[in-house]
């Protein structure tokens, strides 16, 4: 019998819709070997989760990070010191350089005559975040859709020229508290296989692990080409379902979208070369 994993999960910690608890009460109903919780920027989820594991579930402690190179990006961190003060410390500069970097967008975008309240965005959707101000921004009609919200203001240069965090210093922060940096989803960061590659050389120099190859998101083809791109650059293979909830209804834990399966085995390579390496 064949044991799956899911290294790509969100709680109510973040932008999930399940406690760390119940994340772990469905892993063991539907037989999950080892699942890895990764909250947007907190380990708070994984903190909690580890006080309710037992042997029948395997828990890798994650987080999934946001950085800029000049488009946003996520990095996941696996197999991190949750107890080290630096890492810990790093996790609270960055929320506040990021909450920072937000008002800086809330200024310019008033001065161009378009007007965001941040207080009612964390009051109607709980939290603030990029992707509520893109919502909202669509919401006025300030552009179609949030992806030209993204290429009008978020990713423009000439726009906003500072950045709330580099991948550089992410990867760092990561690779300081013994952990692994994997690049999420990566054709969501970079649609064009070309262009992608340049960015994952760019970020193994700067200590880049490993590619998630398997995602929601991804077909057979995708994948085929991300292990050929990780293999390329010889990074560590990973995958993960990125479960919310409700909040992404189409995705089920531990196998995504269209009966996604990740075998225990990408674990175990995963295993080997980080502790005997």
């Amino acid at each position: 019998m064949n044991s799956y994993i899911d290294m790509h999960i969100h709680t109510t910690y973040s932008d999930g819709t399940l406690t760390p608890s119940e994340i772990l009460e469905r892993s063991l109903e539907i037989g999950l070997k080892a699942i890895s919780i990764t909250d947007h920027n907190t380990i708070n989820g994984v903190t909690e989760a580890m006080k309710y594991a037992n042997s029948a579930i395997e828990i890798i402690p994650g987080i999934e990070m946001t950085a800029t190179y000049p488009k946003p990006l996520h990095i996941l961190g696996y197999y991190i010191d949750i107890h080290s003060a630096s890492f810990n410390d790093g996790i609270k500069t960055l929320r506040m350089q990021k909450y920072k970097w937000l008002l800086m967008l809330v200024r310019n975008l008033k001065k161009i005559g378009i007007d965001i309240d941040l207080d009612e965005i964390k009051h109607k959707y709980g939290r603030i975040k990029l992707e509520y101000i893109a919502l909202e921004l669509v919401n006025q009609g300030i552009a179609e859709n949030i992806r030209d919200i993204y290429l009008l203001y978020f990713n423009n240069r000439n726009f906003i020229k500072e950045t709330p965090s580099s991948p550089k210093e992410i990867i760092s922060l990561i690779k300081q508290a013994g952990g692994i940096s994997i690049l999420a989803h990566p054709f969501v960061t970079e649609n064009n296989y070309k262009k992608l590659g340049e960015l994952v050389r760019e970020l193994k120099e700067f200590g880049l692990n490993g590619l998630e190859c398997f995602h929601s998101d991804f077909n057979a083809d995708m994948q085929l080409q991300l292990v050929e791109l990780a293999n390329q650059y010889h990074l560590m293979i990973t995958g993960g379902s990125d479960f919310h909830g409700t909040n992404k209804p189409d995705i089920e834990l531990g196998f995504g979208k269209n009966n996604l399966k990740i075998d225990y085995e990408v674990l175990e390579k995963i295993k080997k070369i980080h502790f005997t390496t």
